[in-house]
């Protein structure tokens, strides 16, 4: 039933996104948010990897592009996707940080979208927000002390300002800094940065004001003085900046401004009449948080002089209308702002504001909406103030503001108006109707009953045509009109006559925004219309055939928003009418909609619509029913498997009726299915067996033994907040509708402390609170009863308990005293990670960690391979291709740190290396291993060459890449193999002489295969081959071309070197065709002279060994000494100073410090290797707290312990 998205589609929102139309543009992005999202729970390992490739390459050229409108888009892009879960996470979250970061400073409209995207990727609080945060916030600090650059400086207040609000606890240390360093943003030229930042400087107050701080009341001081020092400076520049200042000490200071409020309005005043306009509109902004901070002190000292400098304003050469539109928009705001304080006080200034409102309705503008705007905000906030006062102007003012023009600011002023003066309501509502009729039908409104209304259906409808005819610019006046009818007040109205003859035709407009609005007006309207609920035959009429218009409209529009608008709105005071048999046709058609979101709401309706009309609804229902579960058991689309998985949940919710009798084999197609990859598919048949058990009840209780263990694997799953979640839901439906309570902790000790644990480290608020909620649902155990099950739990599993806890560890008598205390820590609690299969995706940082603690400590952590080798081993054998490719690697390099001590594995090792090598993605790190158990055995790896060599020799015929890096890799590894692959130099030669000697194999590779020739002159024994490869030699050296006359060169000595006076015989024929190729090779010449005066040759020659050409692999380098690292004691003083700390978020980001610093300055080598997982991994970092902690406190001076 679902629909996977068309493979074209990434390509086509590509080009939406390039659209010159900003609206365009804007759903094309949210487009791609969806697109992704549902490709991203559907994919998974290389074929996600590969989606996200062409995503992030869209998103690339876009932010690269020289037009900012490119750049605009491809931010938008990136706002939209930061937040979607899938396995990338991370990673895309450290690419997002890096393109935004290329993107500062640019046009002021970029930057601003940037900014906020950049807080939002802060506020994911992903695995290295805490670096990406400290390093964009120190940028923007030093852009704000640097060199004048007005871009930077405005990119620098408008970082500083989304990150304060996003990352907040982050942020708080360097408030000290912001707060020194933000001024000179307050008196810059540009009005714009001023302004960003005075919004930097109001989200800096709001985190000061949250949390208790010594510094608090020094830092207010501080920017009252820089406030008051802006004015002494006098310019018109920083005079607003002081201005702004004032107004966010107001706002978010506290009682720090009570003592100074007389001063401060006093200062204020000082300006109003400035000669520069700016000064004088802030003046006039900033009278209304004046009033808002003190308002018995401002109505008894400020108000009138207040509001007659107001006035003034609107008043001031009003025939001449100097006076711009700036300040009188913002002197009806502030006029508005401070009734809303006085209220009942602003009533001697009530006429005279009135007037000035007045005479702003009257004014022609050339853009009315803008002019308006502030007016009729002005009168809806004198409405909220005084009210009924206003009454007696009411019926002139209803008059202004309706020769205005239907505007969405006059329909709030409307509604505001009715709902504070109630006895208006009537006039406004037949104003309304009248000017909406107008606008819709191109006639009066006529109320039902009227006479010459000639209504007599909607096919015949007079009116239809003309309302058909509506011009394209009349329609945001239509949309407007349709949207008012359907959400003001017309209680006392009966509209549905209205409806059908002046809303139903929009629904065949030509414009989807018009048919949309249509759509949900009718809806709207009928549903509050008592007509919903009359059984007349005119009722049952009327309704029927706007339902049946409707209808058409959800399941035969071609805009995908309007029919889910229309399936949307179909509440359930329609079921009545709905159940009718062609009604519930249609709604079926609406089930298979292409768009998920129209099926949901399509099953919703049908599954309560079968209370209705069971006999016609129920078979087809039940038809339904099959197909969902039929998709679920046998889909291999995880995609299509989650939706319809949320589709039975919602079935099961709508129609328990239908359900009921199916409840056991519903559970035993869903059961098997919550073990599945897709954390979408497991949290949708979570969800399902949630609802499940509300209908079943104690149905489900002969299904608890496998209920249970997979719930409480999932709660352990810590790869997916979702699949928690759903997991969490689920167990608590389980419990309240079965009556399983209590038993479950019995029956599965491990439960509650599961459930602590993620109360005490979950990040995510929903998923605590839904936690609390499961133990308040799953009731008190007896704590007797609990301690008792400790005991008997930490019996049986004694042995697992003393390796993985530091604590068993030290009660073992093994403490830090000991050398092998830290690495079994460590190793214990790594070795714990690479054994939860839910933690898949850190399996290569521990990997990583452990090899890391290998190379530090050498043959020391050989008696840990026991442990270690079955689990590495074990995740191979289940690895993916591009898993695998990091773990031969990693085991190559193991192999050459433990050396012989590989032998027990080397079976199981060389099974992995035959079952995987025909993954030619895999063959150079294969041969990369095999490379490293040759030099680690030495001589015992004769034995293991035989079974190898066949398949090393084949890939000079099968890697057909272009850069031929297996075969260079074989060739590396002969030379490895040294004197162990002599006995086979008579299949190993011949190979390596047709390889040079192809004229189609690459230059690099032909020289490569002569190098290794030379190299293992000088380990095997080539005397018997001496004629099979010098004759191709000769041949190679009257070759045009100098490329690999000297290689050749080379080994011909190395040949030389081996086989003494046995190259006599050849001496002549070489001469020769040297001398034709004109070759000159001083080291051969001499060794011939040597050779032909029977002297002693050189054991070596310089410029010989030249393995330019043969990939050598990174050998671990072995630690001369094991000592202490050095511990860097200020850093980690700065790590537990606890100065700054108040809120509980504060103190929970100083442990997840003190954790990570501890293990940076660890003396240990074991856990200093875990520092970099720790970061990205916080449970580790906690888990190995004790230990860092206590390696530490012993290297730390006296005052410091």
């Amino acid at each position: 039933m679902a629909t996977a998205p068309p493979p074209d589609t990434l390509s086509k929102l590509t080009n939406d996104l390039k659209s010159k139309n900003e609206e365009v543009r804007s759903i094309s992005a949210q487009a791609l948010k969806e697109y992704v999202a549902v490709m991203s729970r559907e994919l998974s390992g290389q074929d996600l990897k590969r989606f996200y490739g062409e995503v992030n390459s869209i998103i690339w050229t876009l932010v690269q592009s020289v037009d900012n409108s490119d750049k605009l888009c491809g931010v938008m892009i990136i706002d939209k996707l930061i937040g979607i879960e899938g396995e990338e996470n991370t990673t895309q979250e450290t690419r997002f940080a890096n393109y935004l970061r290329q993107l500062f400073p640019a046009d002021v409209r970029t930057m601003t979208v940037a900014a906020r995207a950049l807080g939002k990727l802060a506020q994911q609080g992903g695995t290295f927000t805490t670096e990406f945060v400290e390093f964009e916030l120190k940028r923007a600090i030093e852009w704000l002390t640097g060199d004048r650059q007005e871009a930077r400086r405005h990119a620098s207040v408008l970082v500083l300002a989304e990150l304060v609000r996003h990352a907040d606890v982050i942020v708080f240390p360097y408030v000290g800094s912001i707060v020194e360093n933000i001024w000179v943003a307050f008196r810059d030229p540009n009005q714009n940065i001023r302004i960003a930042a005075a919004d930097a400087l109001s989200a800096v107050l709001i985190i000061v004001a949250d949390r208790e701080s010594p510094h608090k009341t020094g830092w207010h001081n501080r920017i009252n003085e820089e406030a008051q020092r802006g004015l002494r400076i006098a310019s018109t520049e920083s005079i607003h900046g002081s201005l702004l200042i004032y107004r966010e000490l107001l706002l978010h200071a506290g009682m720090f401004m009570h003592e100074r409020y007389i001063s401060t309005c006093e200062t204020v005043f000082q300006y109003k009449d400035h000669r520069d306009g700016l000064v004088r509109r802030a003046v006039i902004s900033l009278i209304p948080d004046l009033a808002a901070y003190n308002p018995p002190e401002f109505s008894n000292v400020y108000l009138d002089k207040s509001m007659n400098h107001i006035l003034n304003q609107l008043r001031k050469d009003k025939e001449r209308s100097l006076i711009k539109e700036k300040d009188r928009s913002n002197a009806f705001l502030a006029i508005g702002k401070v009734a809303l304080v006085a209220g009942a006080d602003m009533g001697g200034f009530l006429e005279e504001i009135l007037n000035c409102i007045k005479d702003g309705l009257r004014l022609k503008s050339k853009n009315r909406i803008q002019t308006d705007t502030p007016i009729f905000n002005c009168i809806s906030m004198l409405a909220n103030a005084v009210g009924q006062a206003l009454t007696k102007h009411a019926l002139e003012l209803l008059e202004l503001m309706f020769a205005t023009g239907l505007s969405e600011p006059l329909r709030q002023s409307l509604t505001d108006l009715s709902n504070c003066i109630p006895p208006l309501l009537s006039t406004i509502q037949e104003r309304l109707l009248n000017m909406l009729s107008m606008i819709l039908s191109g006639q009066m409104y006529k109320p039902l009953g009227a006479p010459n209304a000639s209504r007599t259906g909607i096919t015949s409808s007079p009116i239809r045509r003309d309302m058909l005819s509506a011009e394209p610019k009349d329609a945001d006046s239509i949309i407007l009109a349709l949207n008012t009818l359907g959400s003001f007040n017309f209680s006392g109205h009966v509209l549905n006559e209205f409806v059908r003859d002046c809303c139903i035709p929009y629904l065949e407009d030509d414009n989807p925004d018009i048919r949309r609005s249509a759509a949900q007006t009718c809806c709207q309207l009928f549903v509050r219309d008592p007509i919903c609920f009359q059984t007349s035959a005119h009722a049952v009429q009327v309704v029927g055939e706007v339902l049946e218009k409707l209808l058409t409209v959800g399941i035969a529009d071609p805009d995908p928003v309007i029919r889910q608008t229309v399936m949307a709105s179909l509440d359930e005071r329609f079921d009545r009418h709905l159940a009718q048999a062609e009604n519930v046709r249609s709604l079926f058609i609406a089930l298979n909609d292409e768009v998920f979101a129209i099926r949901e709401y399509a099953i919703t309706t049908i599954g309560r619509l079968s209370m209705h009309n069971p006999a016609y609804v129920m078979p087809s229902l039940r038809k339904t029913l099959i197909q969902l579960l039929t998709e679920i058991e046998y889909s291999g689309v995880s995609r299509n498997k989650e939706e319809s998985a949320r589709l039975l949940a919602l079935l099961v919710i709508a129609s328990q009726r239908l359900v009921k009798p199916y409840v056991e084999s519903i559970i035993k197609v869903l059961l098997p299915k919550a073990k599945d990859q897709s954390a979408g598919v497991v949290s949708s048949i979570l969800a399902a067996l949630g609802e499940l058990a509300r209908v079943g009840g104690e149905d489900l209780l002969p299904f608890m033994d496998q209920l249970m263990p997979l719930i409480i694997d999932t709660l352990q799953d810590q790869s997916s907040p979702t699949k928690r979640s759903a997991a969490l839901k689920t167990l608590g439906q389980l419990a309240s509708n079965t009556g399983y309570v209590i038993d479950p902790y019995i029956k599965y000790p491990g439960l509650l402390d599961t459930l602590m644990t993620i109360l005490k480290t979950e990040q995510s608020a929903s998923i605590r609170k839904e936690t609390i909620k499961l133990l308040g649902i799953l009731g008190a155990l007896d704590p007797y009863r609990h301690k008792q099950m400790a005991i008997e739990s930490v019996d049986d599993n004694q042995a697992d308990k003393s390796q993985s806890s530091d604590v068993s560890l030290l009660m073992a008598g093994l403490g830090p005293s000991s050398e092998d205390y830290y690495p079994t820590v460590v190793i214990n609690a790594l070795l714990k990670i690479l054994k939860d299969p839910s933690l898949s995706q850190q399996y290569q940082p521990a990997t990583q960690a452990i090899l890391n603690i290998f190379q530090a400590l050498q043959l020391k952590m050989v008696p840990f391979l026991p442990q270690i080798m079955p689990v590495y081993l074990s995740i191979m054998q289940s690895g993916t291709l591009l898993n695998l490719d990091f773990y031969f690697e990693k085991m190559g390099f193991l192999v050459l740190i433990v050396k012989l001590h590989i032998r027990p594995y080397l079976p199981d090792l060389l099974q992995l290396v035959k079952d995987n090598w025909n993954h030619t993605r895999l063959q150079e790190r294969i041969i990369g291993l095999v490379e490293s158990i040759a030099v680690a055995l030495d001589g015992e790896f004769k034995a293991y060459l035989p079974n190898l060599l066949q398949s090393f020799l084949a890939v000079f015929d099968t890697d057909l890449t272009e850069r031929h890096d297996a075969s260079l890799r074989v060739l590396q590894a002969f030379v490895k193999f040294g004197s162990n692959i002599e006995e086979y130099m008579h299949l190993v030669i011949p190979v390596l002489v047709k390889t040079f000697e192809k004229p189609d194999v690459p230059m690099n590779l032909r020289r490569a295969a002569i190098n290794t020739i030379g190299t293992l002159a000088r380990k095997v024994n080539f005397s018997d081959y001496a004629s099979r490869i010098i004759h191709p030699f000769a041949r190679i050296l009257v070759l045009p071309g100098p490329e690999l006359r000297m290689p050749t060169m080379d080994a011909l000595c190395s040949l030389v070197l081996q086989l003494g006076q046995d190259y006599v015989n050849f001496i002549p024929m070489i001469k020769k065709v040297l001398h034709r190729a004109r070759i000159s090779h001083p080291n051969y010449e001499a060794l011939v002279s040597k050779l032909l005066k029977r002297e002693p040759l050189p054991t070596d020659l310089p410029g010989l060994g030249d393995d330019r050409y043969v990939i050598m692999a990174d050998m671990p380098q072995a630690e001369s000494g094991i000592k202490k690292l050095p511990v860097n004691q200020a850093s980690l003083r700065r790590a537990w100073d606890t100065q700054p700390r108040s809120t509980k978020h504060d103190w929970a980001d100083w442990i997840r410090r003190l954790c990570l610093e501890m293990l940076k300055e660890t003396p240990s080598h074991a856990l200093r290797a875990c520092a970099d997982m720790a970061n990205s991994y916080h449970p580790l970092a906690r888990e190995l707290f004790n230990a860092a902690f206590v390696s530490c406190w012993g290297e730390l001076m006296d005052q410091y312990q």
